[in-house]
């Protein structure tokens, strides 16, 4: 049992170096297909913008997927809860669709989802139309990217199975959907028992021992970290405060939620892909250029929808692969206005700030 983190870690590393291996070929295909210039091993930037021109006045980050690695947190809570209540609170076995971490990734891809129980809500009414009307159900793939085309999001999804199903058949579905419950399993498999009991004062239902949040880990650290934090900088993310806070301790950031320069889903703004969160940062860090670092659809199109609101020209979006990492997003960031791709948060930091 003693060897058994140093087992697991070290399986993390040989995923790491794997992933990072399919990064760059992606990348490498853009500056191939795409014209790009590929600044370093991990990095390519579109080919008017030039990082020695372009220095940032000022940084904003994303935190899951861009500042922390939540491949065996969220990416795997979502799953686990979703097949979770599909099999103990509602009791169903057999032909239901178990949902799968990659139908996670694949269902961000239609944009509106930022919001993690969003994700889950969308997996759970997939498995119950699966369930309820197999010979009418869509592949996931044809969901989500019907789901695009309806403007993304939850509410885009509900409405394809009630056009699909009808009033009686989406009824069937919606009524077995306690969206409450579902985030309660959620927040079990994420926080685990002893963070869940210090936030919410109860004992876990549905899970035992610790959660995914146990494994998260950053993904920015040492010299290049210290350097960034150097120029005015703010958060902007879909954590709930509870959890940005230990995101914060993570990632030795002295300032927590309700900071004016971080921004969670505390309530003072709505959640992304609504871009008011960064509006306000954008005027606390009068700084300019600003570039904001992300990694799914929905914090590109804040960025580009608070381009809009401020009439700036100078907020640029760059984009970190540790989350969307296939072709068709790549390819999407690079014709969508990011103004880089990197593999990650440090090998974008690493050309843009080269004097650290």
């Amino acid at each position: 049992m003693a060897d058994e983190p140093q087992g697991w870690f070290l399986m993390m590393e040989n995923k790491m170096t794997e992933h990072r291996a399919e990064k760059i070929t992606l990348i490498d295909e853009i500056v191939s297909e795409a014209g790009w210039d590929r600044l370093s091993e991990g990095v390519a930037a579109r080919p008017d913008f030039d990082p020695r021109r372009e220095t940032p006045g000022s940084l904003v980050f994303d935190v899951d997927g861009v500042l922390i690695d939540t491949h065996h947190s969220f990416r795997e809570v979502i799953p686990r809860a979703v097949n979770c209540y599909v099999e103990s609170v509602l009791g169903l076995i057999g032909s239901v669709h178990r949902m799968q971490i990659d139908d996670g990734e694949m269902i961000k891809k239609a944009g509106g989802f930022n919001d993690d129980w969003d994700v889950a809500e969308a997996g759970l009414i997939f498995a119950l139309w699966h369930y309820y009307s197999p010979w009418t159900a869509p592949t996931l793939a044809t969901l989500t990217r019907d789901a695009a085309a309806a403007g993304g999001g939850i509410g885009a999804m509900k409405d394809l199975v009630r056009v699909r199903l009808g009033d009686t058949g989406a009824r069937e579905i919606m009524e077995n959907v306690d969206r409450d419950l579902l985030v309660r399993i959620c927040r079990e498999f994420y926080m685990g028992e002893n963070i869940f009991r210090e936030i919410y004062g109860e004992d876990l239902q549905y899970h035992q021992g610790e959660g995914g949040m146990s494994r998260e880990r950053p993904l920015v650290a040492g010299e290049i970290w210290e350097a960034a934090r150097q120029l005015p900088y703010g958060i902007f993310t879909g954590r709930i405060p509870e959890e940005m806070r230990m995101a914060a301790d993570l990632l030795g950031l002295p300032e927590q939620p309700g900071s004016e320069t971080m921004i969670c889903d505390d309530g003072r703004f709505p959640l992304k892909p609504d871009p008011a969160g960064l509006v306000h940062l954008a005027r606390q860090l009068d700084s300019r250029p600003l570039c904001y670092f992300g990694d799914n659809r929905d914090d590109l199109t804040a960025l580009l929808s608070a381009r809009r609101h401020l009439e700036e020209e100078d907020l640029h979006f760059v984009c970190c692969l540790t989350g969307a990492s296939d072709p068709e997003s790549v390819q999407w960031f690079s014709s969508s206005g990011a103004v880089m791709i990197a593999a990650g948060v440090e090998d974008a930091l690493s050309v843009l700030l080269p004097s650290s």
